[in-house]
């Protein structure tokens, strides 16, 4: 089905108008006002996911779409809070909706994880912990599970990013969502102060080491014939790690110094984008065709996504072969480039 190609911050006036309508009488402790209301927040999304697929085109758009599906999950997340917070004003008090990861670095695929913390207060109560736990079940119920511990104050963050790598990473891309943004404010601040200035080396360090270990379980060879598109060697995951050092090293104008510095030239970003762009657009298509958060290009998937991509059989090529060739050749450029 196609949709109107409008913006997200408009399709969003559309669902904000329809929470405000659903809600009007009798507010989110109504079960049928709350389970009209959440129906409304699936078919958004649902609606935003078929807009990103409709930006892939046969050459690429991945990246393109990857940014459309995030773009329409955070203001669909953001009418949310804004609406369960405007009928629980006490509750909602000092709580902070963001995102992390991924999707806070602005990359969502149609089945990819929605990395999400709430930041509460640090004199929460009652009040607080039952607004809290109505938006988890509601984010539960339109099938975004942030499991338990995405409700924390900021210090109980900090501590969790001192002692787990994946955490600190995963907050490098921390990103005001919807609710008291000067919490966000405060926790990107005390994060860079008493986190990131601490411990450089070491965060490296393990950062390398998890790649390791997560090349080791995915294939070492980024020549595998089914290979993973999200976690094997040269594959996005190595991408988004040279982009997290960087900004954890350098800030977010690294790529910019690097250049500058003659550590990489134009043309090495030029291949960062390319396969970028090529690996999400992947991954777009395999989302769809397994209807679900498989990473794994497998034998059955490949003729189908080589089509989708505009691969054509050649006199010494099939479509598939040509369509391996090109993700084989992306694949050795983020070798290239993560080296």
């Amino acid at each position: 089905m196609t949709h109107p190609a409008l913006p997200a911050s408009l399709n969003a006036l559309t669902l904000r108008a329809q929470l405000a309508a659903a809600i009007a009488k009798q507010g989110w402790t109504s079960p049928t006002a709350r389970a009209t209301a959440l129906a409304h927040v699936r078919a958004a999304l649902d609606r935003f996911r078929d807009q990103a697929v409709d930006c892939l085109s046969k050459s690429g758009g991945g990246a393109l779409a990857a940014q459309a599906l995030c773009d329409g999950m955070s203001v669909s997340l953001h009418a949310l809070f804004d609406s369960m917070a405007a009928g629980d004003v006490e509750g909602s008090r000092g709580v902070s909706l963001c995102a992390l990861g991924g999707f806070g670095a602005g990359e969502l695929a149609p089945f990819s994880d929605v990395d999400l913390l709430l930041i509460k207060p640090d004199d929460s109560d009652a009040a607080t912990d039952a607004f809290l736990e109505r938006v988890l079940y509601a984010l539960w119920d339109i099938k975004i599970d942030v499991g338990g511990g995405a409700s924390r104050t900021i210090d109980e963050t900090l501590e969790i990013t001192r002692e787990n790598a994946s955490e600190r990473t995963a907050l490098l891309s921390l990103r005001y969502l919807a609710g008291d943004e000067t919490q966000v404010s405060a926790l990107a601040s005390r994060f860079r102060e008493e986190v990131i200035a601490g411990d450089k080396t070491g965060f490296v360090e393990a950062k390398l080491r998890e790649r390791d270990a997560r090349i080791e379980k995915a294939g070492r060879s980024r020549y595998t014939v089914e290979p993973n598109i999200k976690s094997g060697k040269g594959a996005l995951r190595d991408l988004q790690l040279m982009r997290w050092l960087a900004q954890f090293l350098y800030g977010a104008d690294a790529f910019e110094r690097w250049v500058g510095s003659r550590l990489l030239s134009v043309d090495d970003v030029v291949k960062y984008v390319a396969a970028d762009d090529l690996l999400w657009t992947i991954r777009f298509h395999l989302h769809a065709l397994a209807g679900g958060k498989d990473e794994r290009l497998t034998f059955d998937l490949q003729p189908e996504i080589a089509a989708r991509m505009g691969f054509e059989d050649g006199e010494d090529e099939s479509a598939v072969e040509r369509f391996m060739r090109a993700y084989f050749r992306a694949a050795m450029d983020v070798g290239a480039l993560t080296r």
